[in-house]
């Protein structure tokens, strides 16, 4: 009965604690996409022009 519990809460506790890290990771890699596609469409480095000031 001990592991039938712990196979079935097992799932949804690590899904619950994995959920922040994968959406946070996503905004992330969304984030940098965006600069990236903002630079190569003006030409401006972003994160070179924040290192530089």
């Amino acid at each position: 009965m001990d592991a039938y519990r712990v196979a079935t809460s097992t799932p949804t506790n690590t899904f619950s604690y994995s959920k922040r890290p994968y959406s946070s990771i996503i905004i992330i890699i969304l984030v940098s996409l965006s600069v990236t596609i903002l630079e190569m469409e003006t030409g401006f480095h972003f994160f070179l022009f924040i290192s530089a000031d």
